[in-house]
Formats: C-alpha cells, structure tokens, sequence
C-alpha cells in the first residue's frame, strides 16, 4: 500500500463524517446544563414551589380550620388594618435595612484593603502568582 492510498482513506473518512451530519442541524452542549441542570433543578423544588405556595395561599381564607380556595385580599387587608402587625413589619424593614447597610460600611474597607494594601497575604488567597 502506496502514502497516496492512505491519504485518500483518510480523505475519504474526512467527507464521510462530514457528509453524515446534515449542515443545517444546530449543535445544543449539554455541558453547562450538566453543571447548572442540577442545583437549579434544587432551586425550584425546595424553594421557587414553596413560595409559590406561600404566596397563593396568602390570597386564600380560613373556615372552620379548613382552607376556602378563593381569591380575596382580606388577609392582607387584616395585615395593615391591624397596629401591632404593622408596627412588627416596620420593625423588621428597619432591622434588615440597617444590618444591610452596616455589612456594606464594614465588608467594602475590609474587602479593599485585602484587595490592594495587604501584598504579603496573597499566597493565602490560593492564587499564587497569577494576582497582581
């Protein structure tokens, strides 16, 4: 067997897988659905469907300790006619609102100081050579 019958073998292997494949079929990479399928998958389930459920019965009544499946705002009506149920909700904007704001005050010094004063701690950071 000659070099010119095996490059013509392997020519022909060349335009047989390429005339295999039709030109027009799209390509889909399963890959990032493999790296993100499942922790999203987790996501939905244990908290998308719950709140959904949190949320629609929000809009339902109670009677005789059973659920009445129909759509009203009187809980929410409830909620803000009621002094010490607004108060509480005030209470908790305020706290979230303030711890947001001091975490924001504290970690954004901290963070550039790590960042750009402390040179010598880089190597713990597990980057090596490559931060500048």
């Amino acid at each position: 067997m000659s070099d010119t019958a095996g490059v013509q073998h392997m020519t022909d292997l060349t335009v047989l897988r390429e005339t295999s494949r039709p030109k027009n079929r799209p390509h889909f990479n399963f890959g990032p659905w493999l790296t993100v399928g499942p922790p999203l998958f987790y996501l939905v389930v244990f908290f998308v469907v719950p709140q959904f459920y949190f949320l629609l019965y929000s809009f339902w009544t109670e009677e005789n300790y059973s659920i009445v499946q129909v759509f009203t705002l009187d809980n929410y009506i409830q909620v803000l006619q009621n002094q010490l149920f607004r108060e509480v909700l005030l209470r908790s904007v305020w706290v979230g609102l303030t711890s947001a704001v001091l975490c924001v005050l504290v970690s954004y010094p901290v963070a550039y100081a790590l960042a750009f004063r402390f040179r010598r701690a880089k190597g713990l950071a597990g980057c090596g050579k490559t931060c500048h």
